[in-house]
């Protein structure tokens, strides 16, 4: 789907939703594993996905589009939590800095669900891991509703 501007998602019960423009979601995951499965698992809901391994990376793609797969901006940012170099609370605060209506999805193994969300209440959403696919995409959903 790279360098298609629009694309066909499936709805929850399956069915062939509306026909509507990509969202570009930079994905950042340490874990080569994880990011790799999770960015795919976004990619079949629809969505184009960058990823990064870290931080600074994520900054940089943010900031140059280097890696961008489109010319058009990133509609979220899911980020874990514990990342190395650039912490990923730190990358939240400048994401939020920077840009400062981007929704962001902080991913981490090391908060509970309470605990997160406290941490980043309304800078970022908070999901737990080991991420439920259907969690995270109804999540991408919520943060990004299509266009009807």
């Amino acid at each position: 789907m790279r360098g298609t501007s629009f694309a066909t998602r499936q709805n929850t019960n399956g069915a062939a939703g509306q026909l509507e423009t990509e969202k570009m979601i930079l994905f950042v995951e340490d874990d080569s594993l994880s990011r790799r499965a999770l960015a795919q698992i976004l990619r079949a809901n629809g969505y184009q996905v960058a990823e990064a391994e870290n931080g600074a990376e994520a900054l940089e793609i943010l900031t140059t589009g280097a890696e961008v797969l489109t010319n058009e901006a990133f509609d979220l940012v899911i980020a874990d939590l514990v990342l190395p170099g650039l912490h990923g609370v730190n990358l939240v605060h400048q994401i939020r800095a920077r840009w400062p209506k981007m929704p962001i999805i902080v991913i981490s193994g090391y908060l509970s669900d309470g605990p997160g969300k406290v941490i980043l209440e309304g800078f970022a959403e908070f999901i737990q891991k080991p991420i439920d696919p259907a969690a995270l995409i109804a999540a991408v959903r919520r943060l990004l509703p299509a266009k009807v």
